[in-house]
C-alpha cells in the first residue's frame, strides 16, 4: 500500500503541496484530479522520488520512503513513471529505451530481457517500430513507448501523468487493457493524473482531488463507496461527495 503523511513541497516559494495525505490500497486504481497548478505532477514526482518532500512521509507497504532521515533513490523504488512530456531519450531508439530498463533487472537472463522487451512492443502494439527513434514517432506512438519503458520494468506501482492525452479513444482503450492486465497478472497498483470523468467512472477505486495543497477522496461518479474511509481518516484526509 501507498501512504503520505502530511506531506509539503514548496517551490517558487509557494507551498504546493500542504500536509497533504494519501492512502492507497495494494491493486486499486487512484486518480488524483484539480486545476492547473494544483500540484498534482508534483505529487507523482515525490511519489516516485524525484523530488524531496520538505516535511511528512512517503511508505510503500510500510517502508519509509522519504522522510526524517530516510530516502530511497528512484531506482531503489519499485516504481515506473509515465511523464506528461513523456521523458524520451532522443537519441535511443524504441528498443534501446526498453533494452537500457532491463540492464537493471540483473535477475533476467540476456534472452529472458529481450523476450520481455517483444513482449511489451507487441501488446502496445508497435513492434514494427522498434528501429525508429522519438523524432520518427507520432505522439501516439511515443506515448506508448513511454507505457511500454515503464511496464518492461516490472514495478509494483504505475504512476501516470495524463498518460492517454495523446492517444485517441482507441488507441486509449487498447493502453489501458495492457496495464489492467499488468495489474491484475502481477498484483500491482495504478496511481493517474486524469481530468476524465468518464474513464474514472469506468476504472478508478480512489479518487483524490488536490484542493489548496490538500488532498481530499472524493465518491466517485458512480457513487462507489469510499473503501479507505476508515485510513484515510487516520491519515487526516476527508471524504466528500461529487457535485452533481
Amino acid at each position: 500500500m501507498l501512504q503520505l503523511s502530511e506531506v509539503s513541497r514548496v517551490l517558487g516559494g509557494r507551498r504546493v503541496l500542504d500536509r497533504s495525505s494519501l492512502f492507497l490500497g495494494q491493486q486499486e486504481i487512484g486518480v488524483i484530479s484539480g486545476a492547473s497548478g494544483a500540484g498534482k505532477t508534483t505529487l507523482l514526482r515525490l511519489i516516485a522520488g524525484l523530488e524531496p518532500p520538505e516535511s511528512g512521509e512517503i511508505s510503500w507497504r510500510t517502508e519509509p520512503l522519504s522522510g526524517p532521515n530516510t530516502w530511497v533513490s528512484p531506482w531503489q523504488r519499485p516504481f515506473a513513471m509515465v511523464f506528461q512530456d513523456l521523458g524520451l531519450w532522443p537519441h535511443l531508439t524504441v528498443s534501446d529505451h526498453l533494452a537500457f530498463v532491463l540492464r537493471s533487472r540483473r535477475e533476467l537472463t540476456r534472452a529472458d530481457r529481450r523476450r520481455m522487451e517483444r513482449r511489451w512492443l507487441s501488446e502496445l502494439q508497435i513492434a514494427e517500430l522498434s528501429h525508429r527513434y522519438p523524432a520518427e514517432l507520432s505522439g501516439g506512438q511515443q506515448q506508448r513507448v513511454a507505457i511500454a519503458r515503464s511496464l518492461v520494468r516490472d514495478p509494483q506501482l504505475v504512476l501516470l501523468d495524463e498518460a492517454f492525452a495523446h492517444l485517441d479513444k482507441t488507441t486509449a482503450d487498447v493502453v489501458w487493457t495492457v496495464i489492467e492486465d499488468w495489474r491484475r497478472e502481477s498484483g500491482g497498483t495504478v496511481l493517474a493524473v486524469t481530468h476524465d470523468t468518464a474513464w474514472i467512472e469506468r476504472h478508478a477505486t480512489q479518487w483524490f482531488a488536490l484542493e489548496e495543497g490538500h488532498t481530499r477522496v472524493r465518491l466517485l461518479p458512480n457513487e462507489l463507496r469510499c473503501t479507505s474511509r476508515s485510513s484515510m481518516a487516520s491519515a487526516g484526509a476527508l471524504c466528500l461527495p461529487v457535485r452533481s
